[in-house]
């Protein structure tokens, strides 16, 4: 679909708030569950499947050595509405819609990691071989890093996480907690997907490879697929209006298959700090990021000198890229906020961090 770009604003991702603190850390509950929702000004509602009925689901904001408990709940229909190849990995003989989550990152012990065969369907009325327990343990006692969390069903990973289970995981520690950066809302988390979208605004997903063979079943799994629209925190091609100041962003790849090149059209350089393990021994100047899909980054801006301009963060597609491919576009900064009180953090480029 030919959607206008830059003419939604940036949703911000709000953090879950545990039910109850008790003996073992704080208690959450999330729910699996379907839902509409508008991805962009010009598109229908579309129909998803979220964490607390959102797309992507509610940030964790956690500390070091302070363990969580989460019980994962399974809320979602009886049917998949994203083609279903039942000749892999014995899902002819399971239940259409399985769950289980992954917190990708994470040391937890095996029977809180999510296996992809502990699936459970809703309300635990059948589950995998795998399965041990309802209520999941995360001891949190890795030092600070961006993690996520994801769906890992056997054989239908792909399709759950395309319908839109997936949210952002960050840890904190103290060592990070002591650094002069950027944080509260100078800090950004940012999870990036491609999706196709059909006329009516559902999702689109092939049912069979481009060039499929007589033998294969339909629908058939397509491994790689590369979406033709980018969705950044469950907004397509978004702006954020911001302060001519230094950001703390953190990026997910969150697409099935996609990889970027990220770069500032700008010209300005990222300030990379962390990456999937943490922080960084030192910070590195670059002029472009390369992500794979699960990994993270975690960089610095400085945005003091661009009042009134406009940043757009770009996809390097190379130089044999389709001419009609519109994924070199992922997201704009608008630098047309007033500066707060306050002063802008001081950022260092050589810095040692371990």
């Amino acid at each position: 679909m030919d959607l206008e770009k830059f003419v939604d604003p940036l949703p911000l991702m709000e953090t879950i708030r545990p039910i109850r603190t008790g003996k073992n850390g704080d208690y959450y509950e999330v729910r699996m569950e379907e839902f509409m929702q508008k991805l962009h000004r010009d598109l229908p509602e579309t129909r998803l499947w979220g964490y607390e009925g959102q797309y992507p689901g509610p940030l964790f904001d956690v500390n070091q050595g302070e363990p969580i408990e989460v019980k994962w709940m399974n809320r979602l229909p009886d049917k998949h509405f994203l083609p279903v190849d039942k000749s892999i990995h014995e899902v002819a003989y399971e239940p259409e819609v399985r769950t289980v989550v992954h917190l990708h990152g994470s040391e937890t012990k095996s029977e809180s990691d999510g296996y992809p065969e502990a699936w459970f369907t809703k309300d635990f009325e059948e589950v995998g071989p795998f399965f041990k327990r309802e209520v999941y343990r995360y001891p949190n006692h890795q030092r600070g890093a961006t993690l996520w969390y994801h769906d890992h069903a056997m054989g239908i990973t792909r399709l759950n996480m395309y319908a839109g289970l997936a949210g952002m995981y960050i840890i904190r520690d103290r060592k990070e907690k002591s650094l002069n950066l950027p944080k509260g809302k100078d800090e950004i988390p940012l999870i990036i997907q491609d999706r196709t979208f059909n006329e009516d605004g559902s999702l689109f997903y092939p049912s069979r490879p481009p060039n499929p063979s007589d033998n294969l079943p339909n629908p058939s799994i397509t491994p790689f697929f590369l979406g033709d629209t980018i969705v950044v925190n469950g907004k397509v091609w978004p702006y954020v209006e911001i302060e001519p100041r230094k950001y703390r962003i953190r990026i997910l790849n969150a697409s099935n298959t996609r990889a970027y090149q990220l770069y500032l059209d700008s010209g300005q350089p990222f300030y990379q700090i962390g990456s999937d393990g943490g922080l960084l021994q030192r910070s590195v100047k670059m002029k472009t990021i390369a992500i794979e899909p699960a990994e993270r980054v975690d960089f610095i801006v400085d945005f003091s000198q661009m009042q009134r301009e406009t940043v757009t963060l770009k996809n390097n597609l190379g130089p044999n890229a389709d001419p009609n491919d519109k994924t070199d576009d992922i997201l704009q900064f608008r630098v047309t906020k007033p500066l707060a009180s306050g002063l802008t953090p001081v950022f260092w480029t050589i810095t040692l961090l371990n």
